[in-house]
């Protein structure tokens, strides 16, 4: 059976904590040449929801196990994720619904490092 989101979840708000963590800042010198500075580029703060906060620490604490091919990551090992939404959870709802959203935050992060890459 496929799980459907919950009702009211916003993944628009999870792609844009991911978009904020892993957009790359401009590149200083490059700026410079143009009189510019990094504070010219500030953007602003990403608000993280309070129903999107225990996900979003779990993605974070995740950092360090994406599964990288020749072309760059391919997504995060989920090995690693599946303890701690167990932990983080206490109903099998609670669950998929974790999973869904550190999908929703890894596709963005994904799409954010590859533009990087182009």
């Amino acid at each position: 059976a496929l799980h459907a989101r919950a009702a009211g979840r916003q993944a628009g708000k999870l792609r844009a904590v991911a978009r904020a963590l892993y957009k790359r800042p401009p590149n200083v010198s490059e700026i410079a040449r143009w009189g510019l500075k990094l504070s010219d580029f500030q953007e602003p703060p990403v608000e993280i929801w309070p129903e999107h906060l225990a996900v979003v620490r779990i993605f974070v604490r995740l950092d360090t196990q994406w599964r990288v091919g020749m072309a760059g990551p391919i997504g995060l090992d989920y090995n690693a994720a599946y303890p701690l939404i167990d932990r983080a959870t206490s109903t099998p709802e609670e669950w998929d619904d974790m999973l869904d959203d550190l999908r929703v935050l890894e596709a963005e992060a994904m799409d954010v490092m590859r533009a990087a890459n182009d």
